[in-house]
């Protein structure tokens, strides 16, 4: 059996993490067909409705293809999704979304951003533990930049994100950042291009270094200048 059944029935995104990193593992191959819905379900121990879900994400994502009497199929472009010739069309075609997007997180996260190093100034219960996860976090993002590890930087760029959230101490705050997370590959879409890793990485660093020290208005600008800077990727390969 290759899955094991998930935590909480009704969180689709846990299914879909384990079955992206079968793929990025290459347990699972481009053209590899997926057991079906019941049998998934089965597999993961949730409803089908769960499985439907986990199943749009990723084919959102790209790494899935649903064919009609065939099957839910690993899609062809799921091992060329590190390659910078896939994603700079891709984030072409796709710039409106991805930049529409990019307002939405300025909107949430920037708040979160603040509240989190307010927290730290605060000495608010569980900041200690949070600060030790964004130093960890910080610490592995540098590794995975350094190796130029893409799927492995947006993984932790993601988690990064949830820990300022969790540090905000406002679970909607949390909830609402965590649910525009899988909307689209734009994180992996955007550090796969080239000096575009340790960019993020120094930016990530500068946030972190500012809730670190409790300072709320530069951590929030901090954030906003990281999201400048991704706007600006993006509009440069627009331009191309």
């Amino acid at each position: 059996m290759l899955f094991r059944p998930v935590q909480a029935v009704s969180n689709s995104r846990q299914v879909a993490e384990q079955v992206k990193r079968l793929i990025d593992e290459g347990t699972l191959t481009p053209g590899d067909r997926l057991p079906s819905e019941r049998e998934l379900a089965v597999q993961f121990g949730v409803s089908r409705a769960t499985i439907r879900e986990a199943v749009r994400s990723l084919s959102t994502l790209g790494l899935l293809e649903v064919r009609q009497g065939v099957g839910t199929l690993v899609s062809h472009h799921a091992t060329t999704l590190e390659d910078p010739a896939y994603w700079a069309p891709w984030l072409s075609d796709h710039r409106e979304d991805v930049m529409a997007l990019l307002e939405v997180r300025e909107a949430l996260e920037v708040k979160a951003t603040k509240l989190a190093a307010e927290a730290v100034a605060k000495g608010s219960p569980g900041v200690a533990e949070h600060l030790v996860a964004l130093a960890k976090n910080v610490a592995d993002m540098e590794d995975a930049a350094r190796r130029v590890d893409v799927s492995t930087l947006e993984r932790f760029d993601l988690e990064f994100h949830v820990i300022l959230g969790q540090m905000s101490g406002n679970r909607y705050l949390l909830r609402l950042a965590k649910s525009i997370n899988h909307v689209f590959p734009d994180r992996r879409a955007v550090l796969a291009l080239p000096g575009r890793a340790a960019q993020s990485l120094e930016e990530h660093r500068r946030i972190a270094s500012a809730i670190q020290e409790g300072r709320p208005a530069e951590a929030g600008q901090a954030y906003s200048d990281h999201l400048r800077s991704l706007q600006a990727t993006i509009e440069e390969i627009e331009g191309e």
